[in-house]
């Protein structure tokens, strides 16, 4: 029997199988179990706090503390030092957080709640795109996969990463809309359009969902009666995305890293390019045994070996052939649905992974979140085999157990991915389990040092700070927790070679950034207070020359320039720091007792 006559034998005997199989007939509304499932596994993960950037995100990020709807539009998304700074430009995802802050606080438990709807959507929304073109129990097995699966847990339970669950769902929203008829009407295209923007305001990568909604139409919906219905939602979409290149223009600029803080940002391309293998691997190995989930995935490939070069190889390979070569098959032989259908959702898995294979450098080597998109292409593809192979090719016993081994799939996932929410509980815990799975990550290291001082064990602290700043010698903000730690060491023991320590470190810090001004604002902050009023006034005047003058500098000038003398230009730099600093009370206070010609006595913080 040669090919073709065996696909054929195929095809025929897969009426016979779905119809057994025809859950839906019985069922018709079992796809509403999707959310259900969702809220029952990540109900664990309600009690959980913020961890790693949720607090600059949420907590500290002026845009979102003093709700300004504007403002959320015209400036990064991430908090820092009294200011919006960063490279990253999600104001839809700053306006859920301020819209949630203006309504309960900074309960994390809210945050969580709102995350884990998203993505009990998007998994209802990853069934509706399946059915389009496959069969509803092969879709909504799929799609619950999509909602168990571990590797997708990150993306769910760090309130950071709410900006993906946001551009998978408005995105998701745009693809459907604009791909459910022939011809949109007027209506149907503007509330696509509007959702495609959406997903864009959230994450840029939504434009994903543009290039797949348009690609979807050519191989599905394009004729020569439908022509016209195409270039319309083509413009469209193009529109769309020029409003948001022009809106994001000229809210952040081009915006790019000016430090190059991680490692991966700082190979050269023919460097990066080994890095592929083992970044492909990584993808690979945990969707097919979800294992070794880390934060911070920092490792980069320096050289071409057999553990992190050819042994990633050789099974990338041996996964993109397979891919391929089935692809290559259906094009000879396989039916025209499967040709079609196969190479769609081809496209999905190569339109989300290419971008994140840092030919273009990012600020990770691999990460979970990154997956959450692609992942629908991979289900795809398993499903499409599914259907059209799978069940064919199996004895009839083993066809009659395949339900059975479908649950006993997703509750082994669910289960994985439940384990995984205690991870999460807190920056602690999710810094103690990552740190076995993520190596040589200076991130990772100077994380659980900051969540070891915020228990008070600082002495162990010290050790994975130093530990970061021997990985990561050109980043800033290692620096600046060795330097919290020998301030607090140095306040506690009333030793000043300890707070020299501090200085030293935050100055290190300081040298390494342009951008951020916490390690220039802690270095002036031990200077004012520890050192003469001339050291720590030239400082801060150097300092400002090269990120500025914020309300914190602007205050301690104040009071370095009181204690030495200098009234008037404590005055100065009072004033400017009250209008700098609105909501806080001491320069305000500080200013009415130098108008008024008071004595002020300042006590050293403690640390």
């Amino acid at each position: 029997m040669n090919c073709r006559r065996l696909a054929n034998s195929l095809y025929s005997q897969q009426g016979e199988i779905m119809k057994n199989l025809a859950l839906f007939e019985r069922f018709p509304k079992l796809h509403f179990l999707i959310p259900v499932v969702v809220f029952l596994l990540y109900v664990n993960a309600l009690g959980n706090g913020f961890v790693l950037d949720d607090p600059s995100q949420v907590v500290s990020n002026p845009a979102v503390v003093h709700f300004n709807l504007p403002g959320l539009f015209l400036g990064s998304s991430f908090g820092e030092g009294g200011r919006t700074a960063g490279v990253y430009y999600k104001p839809l995802m700053t306006t859920a957080y301020a819209l949630l802050f203006s309504a309960f606080g900074n309960n994390a438990w809210d945050y969580h709640l709102l995350q884990i709807t998203f993505h009990a959507a998007n998994a209802l929304l990853v069934f509706y795109i399946l059915k389009k073109l496959l069969a509803p129990e092969v879709s909504l097995f799929l799609a619950l996969v999509f909602a168990v699966h571990p590797f997708n847990s990150e993306a769910v339970l760090y309130i950071a990463d709410l900006q993906d669950v946001m551009f998978f769902f408005f995105g998701a929203l745009a693809f459907l809309m604009g791909t459910r008829e022939q011809r949109l009407g007027t209506r149907n295209l503007a509330i696509a359009a509007s959702f495609m923007l959406c997903s864009l305001l959230s994450k840029e990568t939504g434009i994903v969902f543009l290039v797949l909604a348009i690609f979807y139409r050519l191989m599905f919906m394009f004729d020569k009666k439908n022509r016209n219905a195409f270039y319309q939602i083509l413009g469209a979409f193009l529109g769309v995305f020029v409003l948001y290149f022009l809106l994001r223009l000229g809210a952040v600029g081009v915006s790019s890293y000016r430090d190059d803080p991680y490692p991966i940002m700082r190979l050269n391309l023919p460097q990066r390019l080994i890095n592929i293998p083992e970044e492909g691997f990584y993808y690979i190995r945990n969707f097919f045994y979800p294992h070794d989930f880390a934060m911070a995935q920092h490792w980069v490939v320096l050289q071409i070996s057999w553990q992190y070069f050819w042994y990633p190889l050789i099974w990338d390979m041996i996964f993109v052939t397979g891919l391929l070569g089935v692809g290559l098959w259906a094009l000879k032989v396989g039916s025209g649905h499967f040709k079609k259908t196969y190479l769609f959702f081809l496209a999905w898995f190569a339109v989300g992974m290419v971008p994140h294979l840092n030919i273009v450098p990012l600020d990770v080597t691999a990460a979970d979140r990154w997956f959450y998109f692609p992942v629908v292409g991979l289900v795809g593809l398993i499903g499409i085999l599914i259907q059209e192979f799978s069940f064919s090719i199996f004895h009839f016993p083993i066809r009659k157990a395949l339900p059975a081994i479908a649950v006993l799939l997703i509750v082994v996932l669910a289960a994985r991915t439940f384990v995984r929410t205690f991870d999460w509980r807190n920056g602690l815990s999710l810094a103690t389990r990552d740190i076995h799975f993520s190596r040589d990550s200076f991130p990772l290291e100077n994380n659980f040092a900051f969540e070891l001082i915020n228990v008070g064990r600082y002495e162990e602290a010290l050790v994975h700070a130093n530990r970061s700043t021997e990985l990561g010698p050109w980043w800033w903000l290692n620096w600046n927790n060795v330097g919290v730690i020998y301030r607090h060491l140095g306040y506690k023991n009333h030793d000043p070679k300890q707070m020299d320590l501090a200085v030293e470190n935050f100055k290190k810090g300081a040298q390494n950034t342009s951008s951020f001004v916490l390690p220039y604002e802690n270095a002036a902050e031990v200077l004012v207070n520890y050192k003469s009023p001339e050291e720590s006034t030239q400082y801060i005047v150097d300092s400002s020359k090269r990120v500025g003058l914020t309300g914190r500098m602007a205050f301690l000038l104040a009071v370095s320039r009181y204690k030495a003398g200098d009234t008037k230009g404590a005055l100065e730099a009072a004033d400017r720091a009250r209008n700098l600093m609105p909501g806080d009370q001491r320069p305000q206070l500080f200013y009415e007792a130098l108008s008024a010609g008071k004595k002020v006595d300042f006590v050293p913080p403690e640390y």
